[in-house]
């Protein structure tokens, strides 16, 4: 018998832009900046920001457990 997997652990983002992005975790859609505390699972993930008129920038990052990535963007 296998055991359960064993559950991720959890860690926060904060993002900031200036001016102000949309925010996307793996292509998925969060939130307006600025935004605190966004809970993601731990390992790395893709981050991807959006202005109004459409300029964007990509970043790799690396959540922990229990830990706190903090992003800030100035386009």
């Amino acid at each position: 018998v296998t055991p359960p997997p064993v559950p991720l652990g959890e860690g926060l983002l904060s993002v900031n832009c200036v001016p102000w992005c949309r925010i996307y975790v793996d292509d998925k859609f969060i939130k307006n900046s600025p935004a605190r505390g966004i809970k993601l699972a731990e390992g790395q993930h893709k981050l991807k920001v959006v202005t109004s008129t459409g300029r964007q920038r990509e970043q790799d990052i690396d959540i922990a457990p229990k830990g706190v990535v903090t992003k800030s963007f100035n386009f």
